[in-house]
């Protein structure tokens, strides 16, 4: 009797935990757009912290924060003329693949460097139907746009950043040597 029981209890607590799994995503998703919009202003304070001058920023970001970079990019005219980009590494981004990238090339001067990798189950798992660029190359055709497969989980993105940064030295070097 009571295995009857759990057993036709199973999949309702399947769909509430999914339920519950996509409402927590999708409140960040949303509040990715407020925090993109507050970046710049971060950053911008920090500079004036350390009272210093830069020539140019580098951004990562990982996951939703990789969402985050892409949003405050694409609302670009939020940004500090006095803060330039180089280059934004993504790193397994719960960003969708159809952004809109030329935008988000136009707000950086380097490149757009997508890490992405198959193995990512957190983001195969996402609770809606958004093709991640952490999990598959970005389509957009652009000479400063790099996709990067790597062979990592979600979670070992950060504890492989110097292996990650090393893979994409050549990248960086290419460009800088090049002009």
């Amino acid at each position: 009797m009571q295995s009857s029981v759990a057993s036709r209890s199973w999949p309702l607590m399947s769909a509430a935990l999914l339920y519950t799994a996509w409402r927590y995503f999708k409140a960040h998703e949303y509040r990715s757009g407020q925090l993109g919009a507050a970046l710049w202003q971060g950053v911008a304070d920090k500079i004036v912290q350390e009272q210093r001058r830069f020539t140019r920023i580098n951004l990562i970001g990982h996951s939703l924060g990789a969402r985050v970079l892409v949003e405050s990019l694409v609302q670009q005219q939020i940004r500090p003329y006095y803060l330039p980009v180089q280059d934004v590494i993504l790193l397994g981004a719960a960003v969708d693949c159809d952004q809109d990238w030329p935008t988000v090339l136009d707000g950086i001067s380097g490149s757009l460097i997508n890490c992405y990798s198959r193995r990512d189950m957190v983001l195969a798992c996402k609770p809606d139907l958004e093709r991640c660029a952490g999990r598959h190359p970005l389509a957009f055709g652009h000479e400063r746009l790099i996709n990067h497969a790597l062979a990592l989980s979600h979670l070992d993105y950060w504890k492989q950043l110097p292996a990650i940064m090393a893979a994409l030295a050549p990248y960086r070097r290419k460009r800088m040597t090049s002009g």
